[in-house]
């Protein structure tokens, strides 16, 4: 399926959503409309807009094809302020079929999506946003009953018209002259008051990987997490290019009434918060936090000393104050620093060879200005650097496993102005030095650096 170019950057005046009656009454009732996530389904991301995961579908017609085909004995249409919607959210028309009615012979109308989109997975549903709710009862069922009573008082509690139809073709035409009052339809909207989730929950596929992302020892894992550990350090580093499942557990979860649903949510803010794009980018970080048998090898076998160690200056025995530790690639390093231009001491190398102490290899780094007013668009620039030769030997000797690096910001910044979106945007890529070239990442890990330093 190919994306289609959009033919304008914002919604109709009136949009419309359709849904279900339990979905109804939870929206009215919690004052939100719960998003989708496109992170994962790459149906979806194609359609998304950069650093915006969440959307809410909406038709351009109150008749569209997607909720006039079929209509059950229950449904629920939303009327939204689509100037409203503009002034305050990113919303596009999309043809996600294609223009498949084209080729249907009649048996298909068009779609006319206006797409919704939010950096949240919220989006209020109050009297600014709606403009009113008209729902649809043909017969009576259990459960439903409650559903729609909840939805009429949550209404009217927040001052929103809404109208209540027995007539399929009343409602899809929203012919409020023949509604009918909850009194008139009281046999078809009684029923039990409790409602909700009637199913037996799912198994919760994210948990897992929530563990990896805010635990730090394996001690503290479940035995399902350990086990993806173990894959993760198998087959993750193997193929960087693949995500180990985590696109398809996020898709399947993507929608408000899946029992996953909330932690796609908390995996889709730390993939913003550390500035991970893909499904991918999530793997291959988890896969440098936990896989610490090679960095702890190089760093046993390259011993490092802050303090007295070859090539050591100061800050690198306060980096804890001056900047950042991390551990990353030779290989990154050399990419990042000034081309070594002289031939390496034999001495040096033997040194090291022989278990001689050195310093961390360093790289001074300059912030751009926007990056402290949230503008994290513009790269960070590698201005300085130390260890070239060190880093040489090292790949050479050990391999091209992580060891510990310090970058130092420049500025006058130290540690402590470091936020976490400064790190991430760190990670996510650097202008080399004395270069235009951008060095993508990750480029980093920053778990279990200390541990492994001492």
């Amino acid at each position: 399926m190919r994306a289609k170019e959009f033919v304008a950057e914002a919604a109709t005046s009136i949009v419309y959503h359709y849904t279900n009656t339990a979905a109804a009454a939870k929206i009215l009732a919690s004052g939100q409309f719960q998003l989708a996530s496109s992170t994962g389904t790459q149906a979806e991301t194609q359609y998304a807009i950069p650093g915006y995961p969440y959307f809410l579908s909406t038709t351009r017609s109150k008749t569209g094809d997607y909720h006039n085909r079929y209509v059950g004995s229950t449904a629920v249409m939303f009327v939204l302020n689509g100037a409203w919607l503009n002034n305050n959210y990113k919303s596009r028309p999309i043809d996600y079929w294609e223009r498949s009615w084209l080729q249907s012979d009649g048996t298909r109308g068009r779609e006319s999506e206006d797409r919704v989109y939010s950096r949240t997975p919220e989006i209020p549903a109050n009297a600014k946003s709606i403009i009113s709710v008209h729902v649809l009862i043909k017969e009576q069922k259990e459960y439903r009953g409650a559903e729609i009573r909840s939805a009429l008082i949550s209404a009217k509690t927040q001052g929103i018209p809404a109208y209540l139809y027995t007539d399929e073709q009343a409602w899809k035409l929203q012919n409020i002259r023949r509604a009918v009052s909850p009194a008139d339809a009281a046999t078809l909207i009684r029923g039990p008051g409790h409602f909700g989730n009637r199913s037996r929950p799912s198994r919760n596929y994210l948990e897992d990987w929530l563990e990896l992302i805010y635990k730090k020892n394996r001690s503290e894992l479940t035995a399902s997490a350990a086990k993806k550990v173990s894959s993760l350090i198998t087959y993750g580093s193997r193929y960087p290019g693949e995500d180990d499942g985590l696109g398809t557990d996020l898709s399947n979860a993507r929608k408000p009434g899946n029992g996953d649903y909330a932690s796609a949510v908390k995996i889709n803010a730390f993939m913003r918060q550390n500035r991970l794009a893909t499904p991918v980018d999530l793997k291959n970080y988890l896969v440098g936090k936990w896989d610490k048998s090679a960095a702890t090898k190089s760093l046993e076998e390259v011993t490092i000393d802050n303090q007295n160690g070859a090539g050591a200056v100061p800050h690198n025995a306060e980096v804890d104050y001056f900047g950042l530790r991390v551990l990353m690639r030779p290989s990154v390093f050399l990419k990042l620093a000034e081309p070594l231009g002289e031939p390496i001491d034999p001495k040096f190398e033997k040194y090291i060879a022989d278990g001689g102490a050195i310093g961390a290899p360093f790289l001074g780094i300059a912030i751009p200005p926007g990056w402290d007013d949230g503008d994290f668009a513009q790269p960070a620039k590698v201005m300085q650097h130390d260890g070239r030769n060190r880093m040489t030997i090292v790949m050479q000797q050990e391999g091209d496993e992580p060891m510990e690096v310090h970058l130092f910001p420049l500025g006058g910044y130290r540690a402590r102005n470091l936020t976490a979106d400064h790190v991430a945007a760190l990670n996510q890529h650097l202008y080399a030095e004395k270069s235009n070239n951008v060095v993508r990442g990750p480029l980093f890990t920053v778990s279990g650096v200390k541990e492994a330093a001492l």
